[in-house]
């Protein structure tokens, strides 16, 4: 709180409090007290006064009275009962003048506290003493304010100067009550700020798990498919191996179209682009394209691999074509099993 703000906090009128400071240089609180005091005495002291000026003949010389009657009538003065009569008038005039005087004179208006019966000179007080007790009735007067005494002033120095002390302790004491709040604001914030972070760091580790475990999630769904598909390749092998045991002879020419047997059936297992496989058993006059129109109706596998396809045995590698498609599966040296796979066209 600067020293104006004291200042109006005691009481003092803002115009006042800032003529003190300028006035005394901003050296110090009581300084600024010790010149509103003086000034406050001298405004007490100062009283008006009318000067009285001599009106023209009042004033009466003796030296008339010394003069005899011939050297009063030839200076032009009265003399004897004239001379009496003259000096009775001047006298007379005088005290008239003496009275309006003292009528003309204004007299001293001064305030008094309806509440404490203080007797108060001047708005500067009466707004000084409403600020400090809060009395707010008031009243004009004539009474007159009685000088303060050498010791009354002391004793009024002395009291603005307990009354400074006391500003100052319950300043003191605010700031000191000030910082104890502002500590404890500046901890309770660090100790919020610290919850936060920890907060955020239970938050960053749970979502850290939680990817830990969706990618251990995935990475067994993808162990679990390849697994799979090599289990689905070991029995298409197994297939191929067992197909040609059966076949009569393990060379290229034994699919031939004069490669024949007895079995009136055809066991064929048939594998899909998605891995899964297919297994039907077929008459052995059926044609190709009978099997291809079963796969068609009957296939599992997502309709991202509907696409245009060929049939093929892997092992030996043949690629069936649309000239093979009306062609017994006999004929085709699929009898009594075999394994196609299915793939897509190459002219699609």
């Amino acid at each position: 709180m600067s020293m104006l703000d004291q200042l109006i906090e005691m009481g003092y009128p803002c115009e006042l409090a800032k003529k003190s400071l300028e006035e005394t240089s901003e050296r110090s609180l009581e300084d600024a007290l010790d010149w509103l005091e003086n000034r406050r005495q001298n405004s007490e002291s100062c009283k008006t006064a009318v000067t009285e000026k001599p009106e023209p003949g009042s004033v009466i010389t003796t030296t008339s009275e010394n003069k005899t009657g011939d050297d009063a009538i030839s200076a032009g003065e009265p003399s004897g009962a004239a001379g009496d009569q003259t000096y009775v008038k001047n006298q007379t005039d005088k005290g008239e003048s003496s009275t309006v005087d003292d009528s003309v004179k204004p007299k001293e208006i001064t305030f008094k506290c309806n509440q404490c019966g203080k007797i108060l000179k001047g708005e500067l007080e009466v707004t000084f003493h409403a600020g400090e007790t809060q009395h707010d009735v008031f009243s004009e007067t004539t009474e007159r304010i009685t000088p303060l005494t050498e010791k009354e002033k002391e004793l009024k120095v002395q009291e603005m100067r307990e009354k400074i002390k006391v500003i100052m302790a319950k300043k003191e004491q605010k700031e000191f009550q000030e910082a104890i709040e502002k500590e404890k604001k500046r901890r309770l914030d660090g100790q919020a700020t610290a919850e936060m972070l920890e907060r955020r760091r239970e938050m960053e580790m749970k979502q850290l798990i939680e990817q830990r475990k969706r990618e251990k999630l995935e990475e067994t769904e993808a162990k679990r498919r390849v697994l799979e598909q090599i289990k689905r390749d070991r029995e298409a092998k197994k297939t191929v191996v067992e197909q040609r045991q059966t076949s009569e002879t393990s060379k290229p020419k034994s699919f031939s179209l004069g490669n024949t047997s007895d079995s009136p059936y055809c066991c064929l297992q048939i594998r899909l682009p998605d891995g899964t496989t297919m297994k039907e058993r077929f008459k052995s006059t059926e044609t190709l394209a009978a099997v291809r129109l079963w796969v068609e109706l009957n296939r599992k596998d997502p309709e991202t691999y509907h696409y245009p396809f060929q049939l093929m045995v892997p092992f030996p590698r043949q690629v069936f074509t649309s000239d093979d498609m009306e062609k017994p599966l006999k004929a085709l040296g699929l009898v009594p099993s075999a394994c196609l796979v299915v793939t897509r066209a190459q002219n699609s």
